[in-house]
């Protein structure tokens, strides 16, 4: 497995499948369905290791549920 720092750099994208989208980080799909038919990238960004670390442990805002939540 390779070592990551908190500075190390996670590309995250929005893919759309046919039916529904899915989001990867650094190509492996982390939430969403698998893109049937391989879907197309329709959303990229870099950020980093520490910055995905803090939004884990950040507890979520309230005004964060008022959408769609598929947990």
């Amino acid at each position: 497995m390779l070592m990551q720092t908190p500075n190390s750099l996670v590309t995250i994208e929005l893919i759309q499948g046919k039916e529904q989208q899915c989001i990867t980080m650094n190509s492996i799909r982390v939430a969403g369905p698998k893109p049937s038919g391989g879907g197309r990238i329709i959303g990229r960004w870099i950020t980093s290791v520490d910055n995905i670390m803090k939004a884990i442990q950040t507890p979520p805002q309230e005004e964060q549920y008022k959408g769609n939540l598929n947990t």
